[in-house]
């Protein structure tokens, strides 16, 4: 469609995109997350004096076991959504872009029991992810059947280690010794996959997120803190309110 003004000399061209089947729009979102398990938590180990194990010790051996704590943060979730395509084969859509393929019905589009083979990091030879079978190539002219956002990708995991002592310096100081690591069963979250219906490499995973080759060790973090004790509660006679800490 064309609008013409005539005072400006000035031609401007809308293009206007007609959709065969709204329906097919109706989707997820691109990062929905239909699955999301997140754990968070910190435990205090049973050793040191007035303890379960070693609760007599005293002197440098209570120093040695006490004040050990052990924290984890974990997240296991399913990985977004993508939208199937059809490469551009003459005239198929009003813009002149790719369209979609057709979807068999009932066929699954993903592969039943994937796994990544021998070698998970061979990407070559690894089983697709997608269903070949579940597409087909729509007639010319034509818009495909297959809706938007209907293939999913690998899901995402991803957990965290840490240990921790405590040493007491003092009534009020208190020596806070860390190590943590990070992605710690190092498991591969994987890219998604190639969605293009009519590609060779149609489902083939690629590379994982990050660095797009094998993982690297998760990254071990050294952490030394010196911290306050906050129970320990007295008047300040600068703020002349009783009860608040004397280091706010």
């Amino acid at each position: 469609m064309e609008l013409h003004d005539s005072s400006k000399q000035q031609t401007l061209v809308v293009k206007v995109i007609v959709l065969g089947c709204l329906s097919l729009e109706r989707a997820v979102s691109d990062y929905d997350a239909r699955r999301r398990w997140v754990l968070s938590g910190g435990y205090q180990l049973p050793f040191g004096p007035g303890k379960r194990f070693g609760g007599s010790t005293k002197g440098w051996k209570a120093r040695l076991i006490e004040g050990y704590e052990l924290f984890t943060m974990a997240i296991y979730q399913s990985g977004p959504w993508v939208t199937p395509g059809m490469g551009f084969q003459g005239v198929r859509t009003a813009h002149g872009g790719s369209s979609r393929p057709d979807l068999a019905p009932g066929v699954p589009v993903r592969v039943p029991g994937w796994n990544t083979g021998a070698d998970p990091f061979d990407f070559a030879s690894q089983p697709r992810y997608y269903n070949a079978a579940a597409f087909s190539k729509p007639a010319d002219f034509t818009l495909g059947t297959a809706g938007r956002n209907i293939l999913p990708t690998p899901p995402l995991p991803y957990q965290d280690f840490a240990i921790q002592k405590n040493v007491s310096l003092s009534e009020r100081l208190k020596l806070q010794l860390r190590c943590g690591l990070e992605h710690a069963f190092n498991n591969p979250i994987w890219s998604a996959p190639n969605s293009s219906a009519d590609s060779s490499a149609f489902g083939q995973i690629t590379a994982i997120m990050g660095n797009g080759g094998r993982p690297a060790l998760g990254p071990v973090e050294l952490q030394v803190d010196v911290v306050r004790a906050a129970s320990q509660l007295t008047a300040d006679p600068r703020s002349g309110v009783r009860g608040e800490p004397l280091w706010p």
